[in-house]
């Protein structure tokens, strides 16, 4: 434990801010020009460019063998100039960092997933509360399908969106939780976190554990989703799945080659045949 209480502090030590030149670039990977002041509106814009631009992905632990590293520097690299995708530690972590680049009032917290598992104990996600004229708000680039494509009020008032209604409940012992409304008018929850700044080492320490544990869900298996303007589209395993308006289509991916199309065609993801694996 010591040793890995030392890597966490070297880590953490390295840590640095987004430059003006790099907060410029990172807009640009997000299609997105000029900075603007700080507004709902801008925040809400913000999310939905990055859900548009950068997909959700766990290559590195599944195809490349490739410690995930939660640095500014880092993720920078990663997404921005080497123009990957990651998943929620590495997507809202660097997320967060151009926020505050910005001029957002804005913090990491750690987080469960619910969406699978209500009752779900392990914190493996990471979001981010957004304090702007009073009002806290949560936004997300890191989870996936169900993600909210604005930001969504804390305070309980439902946030309608294209992609769904959203709010947020508060557990009994102070957790707040997102839920989605359902059409039916039920509440599925989707994550779960205390409304309350999570310290860096936390999150380096629960990105060791999810990118290193045999027992990680993300280390089981291919997971890759990304937005598109018009739908959805996902990669679990060897199946495609792709949701264009009310139209779903499946299919299986038999060839490396046809994998390493898919990634490109799909989720704008390019690798040289230096970093191509040998199998699915």
């Amino acid at each position: 434990m010591k040793g890995e209480a030392a890597a966490c502090i070297h880590i953490l030590a390295a840590i640095i801010m987004l430059t003006q030149e790099q907060t410029q670039k990172y807009l640009e990977r997000i299609g997105l020009l000029e900075p603007k002041e700080p507004s709902r509106e801008y925040l809400d814009e913000l999310i939905w460019a990055h859900q548009l631009s950068v997909p959700f992905e766990n290559l590195d632990m599944i195809d490349f063998a490739k410690p995930t590293i939660v640095t500014v520097e880092h993720l920078y690299d990663k997404v921005v100039e080497r123009r990957r995708g990651g998943y929620c530690f590495e997507l809202n972590g660097i997320f967060c960092e151009l926020l505050v680049s910005l001029g957002f009032d804005s913090v990491g917290c750690i987080a469960r997933v619910r969406s699978f598992d209500p009752n779900a104990v392990r914190r493996l996600h990471r979001v981010s509360v957004v304090t702007l004229d009073g009002e806290q708000l949560f936004a997300d680039v890191g989870f996936g399908g169900a993600m909210p494509p604005v930001s969504v009020p804390m305070d309980g008032s439902v946030r309608s969106t294209f992609k769904g209604d959203y709010c947020f409940a508060v557990e009994e012992d102070g957790e707040m939780s997102l839920m989605q409304v359902m059409p039916e008018g039920e509440l599925k929850p989707l994550v779960a976190f205390y409304n309350k700044e999570t310290p860096d080492v936390e999150f380096v320490i629960a990105n060791h554990w999810t990118g290193s544990s045999p027992d990680s869900p993300f280390r089981m298996n291919r997971s890759l989703n990304f937005n598109k303007p018009d739908g959805f589209v996902s990669l679990s395993g060897t199946t495609l799945n792709i949701t264009k308006g009310d139209e779903k289509t499946t299919r299986e991916i038999t060839t490396l080659r046809e994998y390493y199309e898919v990634l490109e065609e799909y989720f704008g993801l390019s690798f040289s045949m230096s970093e191509v694996r040998g199998d699915l």
